[in-house]
């Protein structure tokens, strides 16, 4: 390819900063894309379109390689051997599980009781009903299944970074 080799962390670095260059030249283009005649904005439209375009190329070439890499290189995970494009998947996976966990309506114990007030059919006032709630994952039971996922996460993330420093692209 003729680039100048790097690991994979350093390229994923280099990509969050073509990012954070490419966002500046796109908002310069946009916001001089249309101006008053006589007074010329601070940056030409077409020079900074084409340096985002330039870097956005540049990105591309990265994340190829990257790619290319994670399909090649493996890690030993949980027994199984696994490219780290099947890991980084599992990684957005358990992320995906943690948040999924923890945006469930759980209550304290698999079975509460609350006391609500209802009207009765054909009463003219309300009546103190019991509804009991039955909860399949209770909090205690939800925290330990977070905390393991997280384990699994940062267990994982662990043996990615470690590959990540050493494999070349």
């Amino acid at each position: 390819m003729g680039e100048k080799e790097i690991t994979i962390a350093q390229a994923l670095r280099k990509i969050k900063d073509l990012k954070g260059r490419i966002a500046r030249h796109s908002a310069n283009a946009m916001t001089s894309v249309t101006h008053k005649t006589n007074a010329p904005p601070a940056y030409a439209f077409g020079a900074e379109w084409e340096q985002a375009s330039l870097l956005v190329e540049e990105m591309l070439e990265l994340q190829t390689r990257i790619a290319i890499a994670n399909s090649k290189t493996t890690v030993d995970y949980e027994g199984k051997s696994r490219s780290l494009t099947w890991c980084t998947k599992k990684l957005a996976e358990i992320k995906g599980a943690i948040a999924w966990h923890n945006g469930l309506q759980v209550r304290a114990q698999k079975t509460t009781i609350e006391e609500e007030f209802e009207w009765a059919p054909g009463a003219s006032s309300r009546a103190r009903v019991a509804t009991e709630y039955t909860c399949h994952l209770p909090e205690a039971e939800r925290a330990a299944c977070v905390r393991g996922l997280e384990t699994k996460f940062i267990d994982l993330n662990d043996l990615v970074e470690t590959e990540n420093h050493r494999t070349r692209i």
